[in-house]
């Protein structure tokens, strides 16, 4: 296949013209228009009871009441707040909970008078976090901001911000949570949930009484304190025999298969075990050969080797192999592109990765991936199921073979990182200017921009990118896991030497944010051992005040003092003004520990002079609240009180 691609994409390259160059820059304008609309709404919207668009139904269910009602009943029981559905990949999870959804919100519209919220979350390593959690739950009931405001600020433990999350979300009515394709948050080894926070959050669900109920599909059980409370729902067994040859009869009456025997449909279900992804795979191998016969199909015993040793994920690939082979060479290309995206692609982003097709050709292409049920519509972006996506990846080359090129004018081959690397111009085109960053959805272009950096290899580019948006917008407003989950994807990764010890330090404040000590100590010391040999005087100082800090938090505050004071007479030695305030103001946080107000006084005024000088109006905010606690502490309440009042006055101007 590899083959195929290269000649195709060579072709695809030199057909391109400056018109089709145009068209992708209009429809990516487009898009870009399209996201700032729908920011617009969100804004204008006080409460929006379904804030992440719901599944389109694949089509995969004929009948199967019964699990149905199990769900509908255990998600009305007061004492099932956690309903897991598991099976392996291709049985229907994703498709029985849709279908379930559907039923209540029909065209995304709640249409029941039990259910006051629907979240749908497609969960992936990366893409989902508490704090998203946090914001569209804060949408669901019309105090967004108070939602952010509550995960981003420090100086509520987790425990406080699960508390509130469940009681403020409780007082609106029910509402469903549903985390599909939930194993891509477990550790493959034990089935633990590898992030700590969201194990957190499951763990508090299945602890406490509140009204949210929680819907996960997983191809394993995941495993919490609790999860023994968890209702089960098992789709493992596929899809009963009956069932699922009346859906092949009513979907496959064009292909012949209303009129097929009884005998040669039970055979062929029998053959696949009636798994429900294995059933849609015929029907699109029937759309592209319709000449072909289901019989003929049965008569290749190779083709079914995998079911009859209830490999069912080799004998899925196998349906899918033949499948595909149907299908034509643009269409094999379409395919390898909409495979590199974790979720829903837009026809901009297709279109831009695929510059040399006319739109003409794409939406012919995109309805014939359709009918042949390889992709599926949803408004106007096109997905794929997570099993089809993974395969369809697994056979794009990974990168170019060495010495392949035999020519500086010869095409590239399509591979997976070529096609990361322009996935990431894409997302970089659909940047929000940064007076528009308010929340966590703001950042998304440079979310995924990053994440396809780092699947094209191009580390040090992506890093320049996480560096712009992780301390004043990701850590301010509290989303300290995801930073930490992308800087350690870094570690051991970059070459440039400055760019490698300014993501070993930052992952050192990070730890410190969660109370990760001993790794932020070893990360930080690391950090200035670096810098002093390469005689990097400015990070010398950020590392040795961000290691007084470590030990302020450890209880040592004359080690703190020690390295502030470094740190302050490095920012003095070279004129940098913006981290001297920082250290005045942290030795006066030391001095006021040590019960020592007015000497913290004096630091704190000198640090908000700095401040005032230097525009930061952040910084400024908070000397002048340290103020007004210093001066609470020595009685003197009307200068505390006037401190008070003028921090106020700056954070209601920041709007924070």
């Amino acid at each position: 296949m590899a083959k195929v691609q290269e000649e195709l994409y060579k072709r695809l390259a030199e057909a391109e013209t400056p018109q089709q160059r145009a068209s992708v820059e209009q429809a990516v304008a487009d898009e870009r228009e399209a996201e700032r609309q729908k920011s617009l709404r969100a804004q204008q919207v006080k409460r929006e009871p379904i804030p992440v668009p719901l599944p389109k139904l694949r089509g995969l269910f004929v009948d199967r009441e019964a699990e149905q009602d199990t769900l509908r009943h255990c998600l009305r029981q007061a004492d099932n707040q956690i309903v897991v559905i598991i099976a392996p990949a291709g049985f229907g999870k994703t498709e029985l909970t849709t279908k379930v959804l559907q039923d209540i919100a029909p065209f995304n519209n709640i249409a029941t008078d039990y259910v006051q919220g629907i979240m749908y979350i497609r969960c992936a390593k990366g893409a989902i976090t508490l704090g998203n959690i946090f914001t569209w739950a804060g949408r669901i009931t019309g105090e967004s901001d108070k939602f952010v405001g509550v995960y981003a600020n420090k100086d509520h433990t987790l425990p406080m911000k699960l508390d509130f999350f469940f009681k403020e979300l409780s007082k609106i009515g029910s509402t469903w949570l549903v985390m599909d394709n939930f194993e891509d948050m477990l550790d493959p080894d034990d089935d633990t949930i590898i992030d700590a926070e969201l194990r957190e959050f499951l763990e508090t669900a299945a602890a406490i009484e509140h009204k949210v109920r929680l819907i996960i599909t997983s191809r394993t059980v995941p495993k919490f304190k609790g999860s023994r409370n968890i209702k089960r729902i098992d789709l493992s067994a596929g899809l009963p025999e009956d069932y699922a040859i009346r859906y092949l009869r009513e979907e496959g009456a064009e292909y012949g298969l209303g009129g097929e025997t009884e005998e040669t449909l039970r055979s062929f279900v029998t053959r696949v075990h009636g798994i429900p992804m294995a059933l849609v795979s015929v029907l699109g191998y029937l759309e592209g050969h319709r000449a072909k016969k289901l019989n003929e199909l049965l008569e290749d015993k190779s083709l079914f080797m995998s079911f009859d040793r209830h490999d069912y994920k080799e004998g899925l690939k196998s349906l899918l192999l033949q499948q595909i082979k149907g299908v034509s060479l643009e269409t094999r290309l379409v395919l390898s592109v909409l495979s590199i995206f974790s979720g829903p692609a837009s026809f901009a982003s297709i279109h831009y990765l695929l510059q040399g097709v006319e739109s003409d050709e794409f939406d012919a292409i995109l309805t014939r991936l359709e009918k042949n049920r390889l992709t599926t519509r949803n408004g106007g972006n096109y997905d794929m199921h997570p099993f089809i996506r993974s395969f369809v990846y697994e056979m794009i080359p990974e990168n170019e073979p060495a010495g392949d090129r035999k020519g500086s004018d010869r095409e590239a081959v399509l591979t997976r990182s070529e096609l990361h690397k322009k996935a990431a111009e894409f997302f970089e085109k659909l940047r929000k200017p940064e007076t528009e960053w308010k929340t966590i959805a703001d950042l998304d272009p440079q979310l995924q921009e990053i994440h396809h950096l780092m699947r094209a290899g191009h580390y040090e580019e992506a890093v320049k990118v996480l560096n712009i948006i992780d301390f004043d917008y990701l850590q301010l407003w509290g989303n300290y896991r995801i930073s930490i989950e992308l800087r350690e994807l870094f570690t051991g990764k970059l070459k440039d030497t400055y760019l490698a010890n300014g993501n070993t330090g930052s992952l050192g404040w990070l730890y410190l944010q969660i109370s990760r000590m001993r790794e932020s100590l070893l990360c930080l010391e690391q950090a200035l051992r670096v810098a002093k040999e390469s005689r990097d005087r400015r990070n010398e100082g950020a590392w040795l005040g961000n290691l007084g800090r470590a030990y302020s938090v450890l209880g040592d505050t004359g080690e703190a003092i020690e390295h502030y004071e470094q740190a302050l007479a490095i920012a003095k030695e070279i004129g940098d003004r913006c981290n001297e305030g920082i250290s005045l103001g942290s030795l006066g946080n030391a001095y006021s520990t040590l019960g020592e107000t007015d000497k913290a006084i004096e630091y704190f005024e000198q640090a908000l002079d700095i401040a005032r000088e230097t525009g930061d109006r952040r910084s400024e905010r908070g000397w002048l609240g340290n103020l007004g606690k210093a001066y609470k502490k020595l009685g003197e309440t009307d200068k505390a009180t006037e401190y008070f009042e003028q921090a106020s006055t700056i954070k209601r101007e920041l709007g924070e």
